[in-house]
């Protein structure tokens, strides 16, 4: 066994989550099935195996990330079936990546390649940068629609062929593992380190990333003003702790990391950040605007002694005895 070499697998769904369900057949039993056969598959190839889960049980798809982040895989290999609005009118396989460049969507055109060999449509490698297992997983991570659930074709098939379709699947990732090794092998351009480890790009005055610096620092200075606001609104509006401490964790001190805020990490970490950048200010600003109950917010409701006892425009105080402003 190659112990250089690891793999999670990812069954969609389960518990009380059945996914796609068509005539009584669930999506989370074929994505089990299909799990146990390809990790036996990737075994056979002397690749390790972990996986999110061996039973019938439910994680969301942010505590799945957090298992695969946690294992030390190379690869997060997630196993689902497709469904469409109308059954019968989809068939094929498909992969869905965070990003068709890089690794991610070398794994996947070679997982699709294989798997057209035994018989399946090749549907393509497709960019899914809003799933939270590819989004939220460190390394290169795959979401493989294995057929449509709701297609009796496609069912057939895949029952025919399931041991057919985990070899597949497998032979593309171990295609994938020796492609990336051959590019490294004996090659003179590697950096070669020696003693204690240290990557200057980490330092904190590398710039390269303005624009995460700035969400960073934005994102910093709203939570200022949510603090603030909410302490001074006190006993007229709820001070918002939960949010407070989910913003805080989720996004500003885990884009705080030093390979992230220095612009050190890959390109699609950015893609990522921006957009958590700007979902953590469009909840927060909701937060600093939503009414209390009569048509008043935090801003509002805020008295400053001494210098004024409301907005200026405002002829009312914060017991709705004038207008909203």
């Amino acid at each position: 066994m190659n112990e250089n070499r690891k793999v999670i697998i990812d069954a969609g769904h389960g518990g009380p989550e059945p996914g796609a369900v068509y005539n009584g057949r669930k999506e989370k039993n074929d994505t089990l099935r299909l799990a146990f056969d390809l990790g036996s598959a990737l075994e056979r190839r002397g690749i390790q195996v972990s996986y999110t889960r061996v039973e019938d049980v439910y994680d969301t798809p942010y505590e799945k990330a957090a298992m695969g982040n946690q294992s030390g895989a190379d690869f997060f290999v997630s196993i689902h079936r497709n469904a469409m609005p109308v059954p019968g009118t989809g068939s094929g396989i498909e992969n869905l990546v965070f990003s068709s460049s890089g690794t991610a969507g070398l794994l996947g055109k070679n997982i699709g390649r294989q798997l057209a060999a035994v018989g399946w449509t090749d549907l393509g490698v497709k960019e899914r940068p809003s799933l939270v297992v590819l989004r939220r997983t460190k390394m290169p991570a795959v979401l493989v629609e294995a057929g449509f659930l709701d297609n009796e074709k496609d069912n057939a098939f895949f029952d025919a062929n399931l041991a057919a379709t985990a070899d597949a699947i497998a032979d593309g990732i171990l295609e994938t593992f020796e492609e990336l090794e051959a590019r490294v092998k004996d090659n003179p351009h590697l950096e070669v380190w020696e003693g204690e480890f240290y990557f200057e790009y980490h330092r904190g005055t590398y710039t390269s990333m303005a624009r995460n610096k700035r969400g960073n620092r934005k994102s910093e200075l709203l939570m200022m003003d949510l603090e603030l606001l909410g302490l001074l609104a006190e006993g007229k509006v709820p001070y918002p702790a939960e949010d407070l401490q989910h913003f805080w964790r989720d996004t500003i001190l885990l884009n705080q990391f030093h390979d992230i805020l220095p612009g050190s990490s890959i390109a699609e970490v950015y893609e990522v950040t921006k957009q958590e950048y700007e979902d953590l200010a469009a909840s927060a600003g909701k937060l600093l605007e939503e009414p209390p109950g009569r048509g008043r917010n935090r801003r509002h409701c805020i008295q400053y002694p001494g210098l004024r006892p409301q907005w200026p425009g405002e002829s009312g105080g914060c017991d709705g005895d004038g207008p909203a402003g």
